[in-house]
């Protein structure tokens, strides 16, 4: 669903009529807001979207080109932690393995292995690093959990596998703003039948599979899972 879409559905189910506001006046600002506060609200639930974990191949920014003699990486924009290992394939298609740790093991690590691989992440917002130890030449492969897309142009599309959820949670916000209770209760109620349901199919598995994976050892030591 765009926001253009969107905007149109609360229009509709608010004022009961068709004269949409148009872009750039108050009530078209306001409910954008809105919009972008009910993506927000989303995003912060105790949940792990599928719709937001992105691999590094597919982002328009960030480092995607390791060399041994560099450690330190940019990660993309809308990146906010990495979600499992990261490797480097090298011209040949070989695959080197890194594992995560935490930056205050990192001289630890060190001092006991300094030929050990694995990677640790530094600094916060927008100035985040991904520093990988003993790097070999090649294209770095990883999947991160990114920050959710807000919505500024009208043919923009919401990630969430439910938009009406954004639909319901702004109505919401409208009606208690009117100091109309009645109606603040009615769209809690489907806003949260929403979002419940995209819990559900989010953490809803593929029939007939199994995520009972062999450990598997990997380059320099380290064991799949630890």
């Amino acid at each position: 669903m765009t926001l253009s879409e969107i905007l149109k559905k609360i229009h509709l189910l608010y004022e009961g009529d068709i004269d949409y506001p148009a872009e750039g006046t108050e009530d078209y600002e306001l409910r954008k807001g809105l919009v972008n506060a009910a993506i927000d609200v989303w995003e912060q639930e105790n949940v792990r979207w599928r719709e937001l974990f992105k691999n590094l191949s597919d982002a328009t920014d960030g480092d995607k080109t390791a060399t041994s003699s560099t450690t330190t990486y940019s990660v993309p924009s809308d990146y906010r932690f990495i979600s499992s290992f990261l490797y480097i394939q090298d011209a040949d298609g070989n695959k080197t393995y890194y594992v995560y740790k935490r930056p205050d093991d990192v001289i630890k690590i060190d001092k006991l292995n300094s030929s050990s691989k694995f990677f640790y992440e530094t600094g916060g917002g927008l100035s985040k690093k991904i520093n990988i130890v003993n790097p070999v030449n090649g294209t770095i492969h990883y999947s991160y959990y990114k920050k959710a897309k807000k919505l500024s142009n009208p043919n923009d599309v919401a990630e969430m596998l439910n938009p009406d959820f954004i639909v319901y949670w702004v109505l919401a916000q409208l009606y208690e703003q009117d100091l109309r209770n009645d109606k603040v209760a009615q769209y809690q109620a489907l806003a949260k039948q929403a979002l419940d349901y995209m819990i559900i199919e989010n953490e809803t598995k593929p029939f007939n599979q199994s995520y009972n994976l062999a450990e598997l050892d990997y380059e320099g030591g380290f064991v799949f899972g630890r």
